[in-house]
């Protein structure tokens, strides 16, 4: 009895001795997650909800199921030094997208032009880039049209494609108005390919978009028509709901601290 009075009392001080201990780990472990919770409240003071539409080289595409890109490197860069944490959410086109900021289910978007009727349920960034809205075309075909405008082309009884929620200025707009001959499709390889196999006489993209494209596609049969459709600079499109002007303030100046640091970005995503 006495050695059983022994052993029952030195299990109950093993078991004691490690529940003691068991706590202690669990009070470390959290008072850890403590700590992460309290170090990731202090490194963000906010997080943005940034919206992504179709892949655009060389402004956004995914490697490895991440998203990447010109723009998307620019933003981790100006959040970073802004303490704003960043999350994407997929959307399935520009128009879509302009939707769901209204919404206030995104908090931005990238590569924004500004216009009154956007004016109405979004804010607007200092701009961080300016774009150049071109014709690419088939090369040798319609060359008795290289001084053409864009107006000049539809007339003529060309065909093209333009992206779907983008707005590439008034001169378009006003074309768009009294033609059914411009067809609107979401992304630029769908563009690009009824470009390549004649189903369309021309696309109306972003230059740097274009160039990246045909240069990754080897397509030599497609080139710059002289005429541009749109120049003008671009911002972060911020929404009304879930921005508020203090964010958009630090954000403002932290993209004056950093006018030429695009333009590098861009050069790197631009390469071969």
């Amino acid at each position: 009895m006495s050695y059983g009075c022994e052993l029952k009392h030195l299990i109950l001080k093993y078991n004691t001795h490690t529940y003691k201990h068991l706590w202690q780990m669990k009070s470390i472990l959290l008072s850890l997650c403590i700590l992460i919770y309290s170090l990731n409240s202090i490194a963000c003071e906010t997080t943005l909800t940034l919206g992504l539409g179709n892949e655009w080289k060389p402004y956004y595409f995914e490697e490895q199921g991440k998203p990447t890109g010109a723009d998307i490197q620019y933003i981790k860069n100006i959040l970073a030094e802004a303490n704003i944490c960043l999350a994407y959410l997929k959307i399935a086109d520009s128009l879509r997208s302009h939707v769901e900021l209204e919404k206030g289910n995104i908090d931005f978007l990238a590569g924004a032009t500004y216009n009154l009727d956007r004016d109405s349920y979004a804010q607007f960034s200092s701009p961080y880039r300016s774009e150049s809205i071109r014709i690419f075309w088939l090369k040798n075909k319609y060359q008795h049209l290289t001084n053409a405008t864009l107006s000049d082309l539809v007339k003529a009884g060309l065909t093209g494609v333009s992206n779907r929620g983008s707005y590439l200025g008034s001169h378009y707009l006003d074309i768009m108005k009294h033609t059914t001959s411009i067809h609107l499709v979401s992304t630029i390889k769908q563009r690009m390919k009824m470009l390549e196999h004649g189903r369309v006489d021309f696309a109306i993209e972003d230059e740097m978009a274009g160039l990246k494209y045909l240069s990754q596609h080897y397509l030599e049969n497609i080139e710059l028509h002289p005429f541009v459709v749109f120049q003008n600079d671009v911002s972060f499109m911020f929404s009304r709901k879930t921005v508020p002007e203090r964010v958009i303030d630090k954000i403002n100046l932290i993209i004056k601290e950093n006018k030429t640091k695009y333009n590098q970005i861009l050069l790197f995503y631009m390469a071969p």
